[in-house]
């Protein structure tokens, strides 16, 4: 039996390293023989389009924003409290001594090291969360596509950012059938079309399986 795979790029927007996986897997498909490559029937699809619209997706981005209101609510207003401190180190430098100078600003560089760190925290916490929150969806989102492979006899499947140059008879658009395996109706004009991908969250991702 064709051993068949998904080659998907992973879900932050901002980072390169999935396009470029991708790409690169386009190029060696391309470079494959030519009796190689005429055995293999290729589809493609526009992920981000599909992901936005799973109710899965708009949940967890939903909780995942409670999670960390409160935290970062709580970290902006130590951020303030220690600006405050700040303009009122600098409105009174003048008037203190060398020794009392020196101790304010020694405590302020410590107060502002542990909001870096606290911030940096929050960070790795949001990403953890994010994670964790967005790996069923992707498992289920990877099942559909696999699954509409299989249907369709198609060899492996792409997303649409990774195509340079695609012949329609020769490449396959899946977007609406694993949409519709999903239970997800597509936007107009979601299907084959260009998506913003800041739409999606950052910093997520799921492992390839």
């Amino acid at each position: 039996m064709t051993h068949r795979r998904t080659l998907m790029s992973r879900l932050s927007s901002h980072r390169l390293l999935s396009a470029v996986g991708a790409f690169v897997a386009l190029l060696v498909g391309v470079a494959a023989p030519q009796g190689v490559a005429q055995a293999q029937r290729a589809g493609y699809i526009t992920e981000q389009a599909v992901l936005a619209e799973m109710p899965e997706m708009q949940q967890a981005q939903q909780q995942l924003q409670q999670q960390v209101q409160s935290e970062r609510q709580q970290l902006q207003q130590k951020q303030q409290q220690l600006q405050q401190r700040v303009q009122k180190f600098q409105n009174q430098s003048q008037m203190l001594s060398e020794q009392t100078r020196q101790e304010r600003m020694s405590r302020l560089r410590e107060q502002q090291q542990q909001l870096r760190e606290e911030m940096q925290q929050l960070r790795r916490q949001i990403a953890q969360q994010e994670r964790e929150l967005l790996r069923p969806v992707i498992d289920k989102y990877r099942s559909a596509v696999e699954t509409v492979a299989e249907e369709q006899g198609l060899d492996f499947v792409i997303t649409e950012q990774a195509l340079v140059y695609t012949d329609d008879a020769a490449v396959t658009d899946v977007t609406q059938a694993v949409a519709s395996r999903l239970g997800v109706e597509l936007q107009p004009g979601d299907a084959g079309g260009e998506v913003d991908p800041g739409e999606l969250p950052v910093g997520s991702g799921g492992g390839g399986r």
